[in-house]
């Protein structure tokens, strides 16, 4: 019995000391769901080209990209028939103002990634040309906001908001306060 308590309490205490997922990571899925909804577009074995105009520090989504489309219609060929063009014109991360739970809990930030773009599917009798975009929010603790980027990659990063300074003035105020009130109780009650 005891053993389980032990592994219990030392997943639990895992669980909550998980870095937050990668901005990168996430940008990568956010790609990849606009890349599966451009493959939809296609017929079942209709032949592509593929071209990915990606500019910039962007050119990270290409192999990711790629992959997909591979996975979700094939392989694309120099003679297709139809010609995807797929732009990513923006991604950003955004980090709001900290918010805590309660006094003493741990700053948490929300964080929204956001990325867009736009794609064309470009056949003999017709062209589609759409616009997408892709939003992730979350919450990610302050201390955190290192891990959750990607070193090298700057949009993956954004400038973190800084603490709030009456709450940083505020809990030390706290402890000390009942740290002085612990010690008055502790010695009017001993004297009585």
């Amino acid at each position: 019995m005891r053993r389980y308590l032990l592994i219990l309490l030392l997943s639990a205490s895992a669980a909550r000391c998980q870095s937050p997922p990668a901005s990168l990571d996430l940008f990568f899925e956010m790609a990849d769901s606009a890349a599966r909804e451009v493959a939809t577009r296609l017929d079942e074995g209709e032949s592509y080209r593929l071209s990915l105009a990606l500019p910039g520090e962007y050119v990270v989504f290409g192999d990711r990209l790629l992959a997909t489309f591979i996975e979700e219609a094939g392989a694309p060929t120099d003679s297709g028939e139809t010609t995807i063009t797929l732009t990513i014109t923006r991604a950003s991360v955004l980090y709001g103002e900290p918010e805590r739970e309660s006094l003493f809990s741990p700053y948490r930030v929300p964080r929204e990634l956001f990325l867009s773009g736009s794609f064309a599917v470009v056949r003999s009798e017709e062209t589609v040309v759409e616009e997408f975009a892709r939003v992730y929010r979350d919450a990610v603790r302050r201390d955190s906001l290192a891990e959750a980027a990607t070193p090298g990659v700057a949009f993956t990063d954004s400038p973190a908001p800084p603490e709030p300074l009456f709450s940083s003035l505020l809990e030390p105020v706290a402890v000390i306060g009942a740290s002085a009130a612990a010690v008055w109780l502790f010695f009017t009650v001993r004297n009585e």
